[in-house]
């Protein structure tokens, strides 16, 4: 519960410096022209499932680690997704598929 409060908590906080790097690159409000940068890509918003996977890997340093731990922590949501309506959520969010098949979910 713990991690899943760390990763929501994570995720809005780079959602909102995404869109603050975005506002930062409108129009000029005093001048009303458009600011004069070098032509960078704007920050995108990363998808919650592949945000999810990026932090496993910077926290764990390699690939390799960050899937053990990625795979036991997917299948402690899988098990307790059942149990707690946060973690059942968190789990349709990240994009993990449930244990048993559901006729509501596909």
């Amino acid at each position: 519960m713990a991690l899943i409060g760390e990763l929501y908590k994570e995720k809005a906080q780079a959602d909102h410096w995404v869109e603050a790097k975005v506002e930062e690159g409108g129009v000029d409000a005093p001048t009303g022209q458009f600011k004069k940068r070098p032509v960078v890509k704007p920050p995108t918003k990363v998808r919650f499932d592949a945000f999810v996977l990026k932090r496993f890997i910077a926290s764990h340093g390699t690939k390799g680690i960050a899937r053990r731990h990625l795979r036991n922590f997917v299948l402690s949501v899988q098990k307790l997704s059942g149990d707690h309506s946060r973690v059942d959520v968190f789990r349709k969010l990240s994009g993990i598929p449930a244990l048993r098949l559901e006729d509501d979910e596909p």
